[in-house]
């Protein structure tokens, strides 16, 4: 099992250089976000580790008190560790088990895959010290790329996933007293959006 998780993990980073504007993405997270004042951020559903070693390096290179630390929490890790790039990331698989409130909540591709409940759990949870809210996902408005996606994850993972709307959420985080920024940013067919959110 662990070569076989190995091996889809390599083959989901090559597969994301293709569909995702990760470049676009981190230089819109280094112009809106100085993470080298962060102590902590959470990378919710963190899969393959990718925007958890980017969070990791930027936040040691960029910090003189050696930086800060990357949880990343993905129900995945209760049966399998990823390799660590980083010495600044810790993998956790259960949202309770974290001891540490983070500066910053990110989620990448995710919100797709919860239910509605689950997400405004995790968003009316959200304290005070978590100044950034950060959320990347397929723009429901787009409707054949949202179509696209819904059925990739169809085919590909068995999954019905739920459309995400950005303004819904934007709504729900400035009720929350933060101050969203969306940036639209396709690939292909997939209509990528970020959110960043700040309080």
């Amino acid at each position: 099992m662990g070569f076989a998780t190995h091996s889809l993990d390599l083959l989901r980073k090559i597969g994301r250089s293709y569909v995702l504007p990760a470049q676009e993405i981190q230089t819109l997270l280094e112009q809106n976000i100085p993470l080298d004042t962060l102590e902590c951020v959470l990378d919710f559903g963190a899969g393959t580790l990718f925007w958890s070693e980017f969070f990791a390096a930027k936040m040691m290179k960029n910090s003189s008190s050696g930086g800060g630390g990357v949880i990343a929490l993905d129900s995945i890790y209760k049966t399998y560790t990823p390799p660590l790039k980083y010495s600044n990331i810790t993998c956790l698989w259960d949202l309770d088990s974290m001891k540490k409130e983070p500066d910053m909540f990110f989620a990448s591709d995710v919100l797709h895959h919860l239910n509605l409940k689950a997400w405004q759990n995790i968003l009316y949870n959200l304290t005070s010290k978590t100044r950034y809210v950060v959320i990347k996902d397929i723009d429901a408005t787009h409707r054949f790329g949202n179509f696209a996606n819904a059925m990739h994850d169809l085919l590909i993972n068995g999954e019905r996933v739920r459309s995400i709307y950005p303004y819904d959420l934007a709504r729900d985080l400035e009720e929350l007293g933060y101050h969203t920024q969306y940036f639209y940013i396709p690939k292909l067919w997939y209509p990528h959006f970020l959110l960043i959110a700040k309080r």
